[in-house]
């Protein structure tokens, strides 16, 4: 986004929200005042961002456009994620869980969920474990909690890249060969991906066409035209196929 935004000769403040609710409303209330317009990630809905946007144009990134009346560019989690369960399917697997980034039903969790569905596979509420930090430690302690929670899993998808490297980590670390005894699944593509080893297999987000199409909508709500909607606004995962699963 960075490269898309200094295209257009446009300055950009980044700001950590740590995903704290109370520190993204804290970025609105600051930002507001201060930027032209703001792109992020926010999980509080539209009622409580407006009351603190203060008016400034706001594009919200992994929410579809059809979740929120602001302008959105979305990620087709459903499709990213059916790719890497049918993929998962294929070679075998049909106990598989899930090491998830947030608390609640989240697009990639219930994008999981709904294909564990489809294709028939035992599924409870031990399935999915939410680990406390979007790290490489946090996937560790994850993994030992899903492992202890469902001890006959033999495939894992975890909710980003770095969750799913600490689960390989936790599996090696218990004697588990990866993908033999334990297949891993990744999400968002990071260069880490291929220096771990085995290197990790992972739907691939386009970073690059995320940030154009964020970029896209704040230059055409500061025009004052519609925003982009349906499938002109979602990034479609590819699965890219390495040696962990």
């Amino acid at each position: 986004m960075l490269e898309a935004a200094e295209q257009r000769g446009w300055q950009v403040v980044v700001w950590d929200s740590r995903i704290d609710e109370a520190r993204e409303r804290q970025a609105l209330d600051v930002l507001s005042h201060q930027a032209d317009a703001v792109v992020g990630y926010f999980k509080d809905p539209d009622d409580v961002l407006t009351r603190h946007l203060g008016g400034v144009p706001l594009v919200l990134l992994e929410r579809g456009p059809q979740q929120t009346r602001f302008a959105a560019v979305g990620i087709d989690a459903a499709t990213g994620v059916e790719q890497g369960m049918n993929h998962l399917f294929r070679a075998g697997h049909r106990r598989i869980g899930m090491l998830d980034g947030v608390h609640g039903p989240g697009p990639r969790r219930l994008a999981f969920l709904e294909q564990v569905r489809r294709l028939g596979l035992p599924v409870d509420e031990d399935s999915v474990v939410v680990c406390t930090e979007h790290s490489v430690a946090g996937g560790e302690a994850g993994m030992e909690r899903l492992l202890a929670a469902r001890p006959g899993i033999t495939a894992v998808f975890g909710f980003n890249d770095l969750i799913a490297v600490g689960a390989m980590r936790t599996a090696r670390r218990r004697g588990m060969s990866v993908p033999d005894d334990l297949a891993v699944l990744g999400f968002d593509g990071l260069s880490l991906g291929e220096l771990v080893d085995p290197a990790l297999t992972t739907l691939h987000i386009d970073k690059r066409q995320l940030g154009r199409l964020a970029v896209e909508q704040v230059a055409r709500l500061r025009a004052g035209e519609e925003p982009l909607r349906g499938a002109d606004a979602w990034v479609v995962p590819e699965l890219v196929v390495r040696a962990s699963a």
